[in-house]
């Protein structure tokens, strides 16, 4: 990997970091094609992984106290779940082949999403346990696959309507537990490389850069943009994930 791709992917990696911190989402939907395109994918997969662990621990302890514990259970259930599915695509299913289909049903969800205006109410006390259980399952596998749970979460916080300090709280705790299981399960089967460790290290300083400047600007992301900003996430990641696929 030449000097000039390590100062895109850092550049990438600043934005994608301070957009993660400001919104609980971001990270992965914005690094995670620059990395699949400029790495092999199963090295890009580990990045992702070692890096979002960096970000999402230390966050998610300090915003614990606004995360929903019921919705953290029924998410992480079906997390559990899917990360046999993501384990099997990642060791079975060629990784362009899995962008290209990713990216359709991203697409796809967008485009259903912004036809449909999202829950105004206030929070359902309980969350509501298929559709969590479904999120949770698809953001499972593809942390493990692809590396990429944030469409899976951010168009379930859209469709649900949650509050932005809430959603960010839980999906960061989510994160940990999900990057953590991924971390460990690519470790015993894949095992790292020299240049995950190295690509990751050389991202480092940009990653706590992008966090420190996302949380400084969180406060000027309102509640009513919230909704569109998620779906311009995701839409971006489809975009990129589909040009990627087929490059």
């Amino acid at each position: 990997m030449t000097e000039m791709i390590l100062i895109g992917l850092a550049g990438v990696a600043l934005i994608a970091a301070a957009v993660q911190s400001a919104t609980g989402l971001g990270f992965s939907l914005l690094l995670a094609p620059a990395l699949l395109t400029a790495m092999e994918p199963s090295q890009g997969v580990q990045v992702l992984i070692a890096l979002n662990l960096v970000i999402a621990a230390p966050m998610s302890w300090r915003l614990r106290r606004d995360a929903s514990a019921p919705l953290l259970g029924v998410l992480a259930g079906g997390a559990v779940l899917g990360l046999p599915l993501g384990l099997w695509l990642f060791l079975a299913v060629d990784a362009r082949l899995l962008m290209i289909s990713v990216a359709t049903v991203i697409l796809a969800s967008v485009a259903v999403m912004a036809s449909t205006k999202p829950n105004g109410g206030d929070e359902p006390a309980t969350p509501p346990v298929l559709p969590s259980l479904f999120a949770g399952g698809v953001a499972g596998a593809l942390t493990v696959g692809l590396g990429l749970p944030g469409p899976a979460l951010a168009l379930f916080t859209r469709w649900a309507g949650l509050r932005r300090d809430r959603a960010r709280a839980t999906i960061l705790s989510l994160y940990v537990l999900m990057y953590a299981a991924a971390a460990t399960l690519q470790a015993l089967i894949v095992g790292p490389g020299p240049a995950v460790a190295r690509t990751s290290l050389i991202l480092l300083p940009a990653v706590v850069a992008g966090v420190f400047l996302g949380d400084r600007f969180s406060h000027r992301l309102s509640e009513a943009r919230f909704p569109t900003v998620l779906l311009l996430l995701v839409l971006a990641s489809g975009l990129y994930l589909l040009i990627g696929g087929l490059l």
